[in-house]
């Protein structure tokens, strides 16, 4: 599944570092205090953008749990892909480029 890590998901510490990733605390996207509380706004910053346009390159994909349950109800027609995959009897990743 194509990972959507700090476009529909991220992680705030404590003293209010954002990450755009849950497995990536090394790459934090700024801090919500510095943006006046503004997580929309800190989202659509220049590091959340670089961070996005890393993760496209890199095409990463991600089997965490946490992640994976927002990547599928993000995109129920993964989900219903996949359902029907398993339900006939198939791989529900084979073929399709990610998993």
């Amino acid at each position: 599944m194509p990972c959507r890590a700090g476009a529909r998901e991220a992680v705030m510490g404590e003293e209010g570092d954002v990450f755009p990733c849950e497995l990536m605390f090394n790459r934090g996207i700024g801090n919500v205090r510095e943006w006046g509380y503004d997580l929309p706004g800190l989202m659509r910053g220049d590091a959340a953008r670089q961070f996005i346009a890393w993760r496209r390159r890199e095409r990463c994909v991600c089997t965490h749990e946490c992640n994976t349950r927002t990547m599928l109800l993000l995109r129920p027609a993964t989900l219903a892909r996949i359902l029907l995959r398993t339900a006939r009897g198939k791989s529900a990743c084979a073929g399709e480029g990610f998993c």
